[in-house]
């Protein structure tokens, strides 16, 4: 049978050992409110909807056309809630991906008309009590002036918090949000895609070092099923130094976003530098190559060195702690194994 004097010892090295990883995981708590997502939201299709296969709106309307539109919003839950509603103008965000749910999205040089522009409601929040629904109501005028292609958004509902209900301490809340994507047109003349770099930048992305190709969508189609590439190496030289590529992107009309290649972790060496992207849509229907030239200057370069974390921080950071982490456990093994020695003597 195990001596109690060393089953005591093995229990206090592991407790220790075990505290301390406690000690070192900074843990936050993530759960899912069903609450908030106790309502539900779908579109009333009007008879005029060009598709009517589709489950938002999807509209061919002539100049200066009006017409009212309205959504379903039905509360599930046990209590009386508000909901906020917002009409948002389709964005692209830099994983490539069209999103409805940015409130304030620039205005694209390229975009002459948006769907907010052309949508409107004066219900910017709606009370509905538990386990009832109520139709939300907006007017659609279409833009004097015909154009061609389509104008993209959506109408965006979230469930307003209740401040007696807001979680205290260090939480993760999962915050629930319906959009009804409005898409509108004059007509169905095809338009012909095009894509443009404009600018290259340096920044940071989930606090680590960054290169930021700056593209350009200024037609009012969407583009589908991109696949970019971006190399970049220093002026002159063949050598490529970062790369970065992204499968099934989809670019929303009119917009423009930050199309994100990641230095490795590495820190950003001023100079002078290429910029090459490579897109081509499903079947190489289209193909773009883009170039352009930038410099980092040093003083940008230490700017967003000081702030990115690098694997030699990480290296400094962690080193010092592991090898007292480690210490200070072989001491205390050291101290109790010769307390344990000196029982067993006696």
């Amino acid at each position: 049978m195990m001596n109690k004097r060393h089953h005591r010892f093995i229990c206090l090295v592991t407790g220790i050992i075990g505290f301390w990883g406690i000690l070192g995981v900074n843990s936050l708590t993530s759960y899912a409110d069903s609450a908030e997502s106790a309502y539900s939201v779908s579109a009333n299709i009007p008879e005029e909807q060009t598709n009517k296969d589709v489950s938002y709106f999807d509209l061919t309307e002539a100049p200066n056309e009006t017409r009212d539109l309205s959504i379903h919003l039905s509360n599930i839950g046990e209590k009386e809630s508000v909901f906020e509603i917002e009409i948002n103008n389709a964005a692209t965000n830099t994983n490539g991906v069209i999103d409805y749910n940015q409130r304030t999205v620039k205005k694209d040089a390229s975009a002459k008309y948006q769907v907010s522009d052309c949508l409107t409601t004066d219900a910017k929040e709606v009370t509905i009590p538990a386990g009832e629904a109520k139709d939300v109501h907006f007017q659609l005028k279409m833009p004097k002036e015909s154009f061609d292609g389509i104008l993209l958004g959506g109408i965006h509902v979230t469930k307003k918090e209740n401040q007696s209900e807001k979680v205290s301490g260090t939480a993760i809340r999962n915050k629930y949000a319906y959009v009804i994507g409005v898409e509108l047109r004059n007509n169905s003349k095809p338009v012909s895609p095009d894509l443009k770099l404009i600018s290259v930048r340096t920044g940071l992305q989930n606090s680590y070092a960054t290169i930021f190709a700056h593209l350009q969508n200024p037609t009012s189609t969407i583009i589908s099923q991109v696949h970019t590439e971006a190399t970049i190496t220093k002026k002159g030289s063949s050598k490529v130094l970062y790369t970065a590529n992204k499968d099934h992107m989809s670019i929303a009309p009119n917009t423009n976003f930050d199309f994100p290649i990641s230095v490795n972790k590495k820190k950003i060496d001023p100079g002078t530098y290429m910029l090459t992207v490579d897109a081509t849509t499903e079947n190489n229907q289209k193909k773009w190559h883009l170039a352009k030239t930038f410099t980092i200057k040093p003083e940008n370069a230490k700017k967003i060195n000081d702030e990115a974390i690098t694997e030699e921080k990480a290296e400094v950071s962690y080193l010092p702690m592991i090898i007292g982490i480690g210490g200070l456990l072989l001491g205390i093994i050291a101290f109790l194994s010769y307390k344990l020695f000196q029982q067993k003597g006696r």
